[in-house]
């Protein structure tokens, strides 16, 4: 596989300074509506190869059932929910509640293809580059 490279998102800006503080960020949990209600992070790695994008994202304590994955051209968006796993009061520092994480690809992928698999958190989607997009390695005759 190629080394990691910086794909356009929602959240982030594209400079290397933006990418940083974006980072830094999206650590912290964000507050929906201004009502004081944290909101799980999306957190990605994003991998290209010649034929597939693959992107990794860590979704701890989230079931299979609550996630929707949605592809179009080369926007992939990521929805779910993370649910308590209890009511008891108390002090809480985990974060709960509904998730959404939208990004671009380079280039458009074959949705029909993608493959998605949820295993120890971590959901893998391996996203098959369009035909026109495929790098060719075209011989040279001579």
């Amino acid at each position: 596989m190629k080394a990691m490279i910086p794909f356009g998102t929602s959240s982030l800006l594209t400079t290397d300074v933006g990418r940083l503080f974006g980072d830094y960020f999206s650590a912290l949990p964000v507050f929906a509506n201004g009502r004081g209600v944290a909101v799980p992070t999306v957190r990605l790695d994003i991998a290209e190869t010649d034929e597939v994008y693959r992107v990794h994202a860590e979704l701890p304590g989230v079931s299979r059932e609550d996630i929707e994955l949605r592809v179009s051209g080369n926007v992939v968006t990521i929805v779910g929910e993370k649910k308590s796993s209890t009511d008891e009061p108390g002090h809480r520092e985990r974060v709960f509640g509904r998730f959404e994480r939208t990004f671009e690809l380079p280039t458009p992928v074959e949705s029909k293809n993608v493959i998605a698999e949820l295993k120890d958190g971590v959901l893998t989607i391996t996203l098959p580059k369009a035909d026109s997009q495929k790098t060719a390695r075209i011989e040279i005759k001579g």
